[in-house]
């Protein structure tokens, strides 16, 4: 008897396994391809720029602009007075409005110098030009005649005060005392008034010689003679002295043509010496000083 033997077959099935993509991976590769994609952009663009400006240069190889490649490449070398004498040239040579413009390197310069002397720092330093020097200085010297000389107008007439050195006045031999008539031709002589107040808002001082009062109590009932203070103004005016002795908040009055006064009771006494000026301007110095009574009474028993 024959056995039947059944065969038996493995099969096989592929399977494809596909990777599981976690948000964060995904949302890296898609920054990735990104930034990637950006630096072939740049790439293309600065390859671009760097032919345009070479074509550019070499195709319009004009003054200005040639001046000024040439300023920027020698700007990382060059001392500062040598940037600011490459700008000059620039600007007097090559700027198209410096053409109609006259004195272009006097002005120039002029603007360089208040450019430098302005700073947030120092509001006092300032760089003033030949005209306007010219200007403050007539300014400050009362009445300057363009010719040099000051002078004062009396009724009508303008008198030589002061000739200045190394002026036209001075070279025409005018002389103080001269009389101006005619300036260029001209018969009537600008005058020009200036104002000038002059306020006094210093009090006055006060002062004595030696010591003021004694530093020991003084008794009741005995006269104490004042000291009578020195006073002085920077006017040179002579000043109002007032002199009051205060009690208790009360006013005590005493002979103020002696300076003496007699205290009654024992206590402190305010005494304030007061100077005013012409101005109006007041001084004020205090001293105090104490009465006391130390002594005892005295008892008289008659002949006993």
């Amino acid at each position: 008897m024959k056995e039947n033997k059944t065969e038996e077959k493995e099969e096989f099935k592929t399977i494809s396994l596909k990777k599981y993509v976690w948000p964060d991976e995904a949302k890296l590769k898609a920054e990735k391809a990104k930034n990637k994609k950006l630096k072939r952009i740049m790439v293309v663009v600065t390859i671009v720029a760097v032919l345009f400006g070479w074509l550019g240069g070499s195709l319009l190889p004009y003054g200005f602009t040639s001046s000024l490649r040439h300023m920027i490449a020698r700007g990382t070398t060059m001392s500062a007075s040598k940037k600011i004498q490459e700008v000059m040239d620039i600007m007097e040579n090559d700027w198209f409005f410096g053409s109609g413009i006259d004195h272009l390197d006097e002005r120039l310069t002029d603007q360089a110098l208040a450019g430098i002397t302005t700073n947030d720092e120092d509001k006092h330093t300032e760089y003033m030009s030949k005209e306007e020097m010219e200007a403050f200085t007539q300014s400050i010297n009362r009445d300057y005649v363009g010719i040099g000389v000051q002078y004062i107008n009396t009724d009508g007439t303008s008198i030589v005060e002061k000739v200045y050195k190394n002026t036209p006045a001075e070279k025409a031999g005018v002389k103080p005392g001269d009389i101006i008539h005619t300036v260029d031709g001209v018969d009537k002589v600008e005058e020009k008034t200036i104002t000038i107040k002059v306020q006094d808002t210093t009090g006055p001082v006060i002062s004595f010689d030696g010591e003021t009062f004694s530093e020991t109590a003084y008794k009741p009932n005995v006269e104490i003679t004042l000291p009578t203070p020195v006073v002085t103004d920077n006017s040179g005016c002579e000043c109002a002295l007032d002199v009051n002795i205060e009690y208790n908040s009360e006013e005590v009055t005493f002979d103020r043509a002696t300076m003496k006064f007699t205290p009654a009771n024992t206590g402190n006494y305010k005494i304030s010496y007061t100077a005013t000026d012409d101005a109006g301007n007041s001084t004020v110095k205090e001293f105090s000083i104490t009465v006391g009574d130390k002594t005892g009474p005295i008892i008289n028993l008659g002949d006993e």
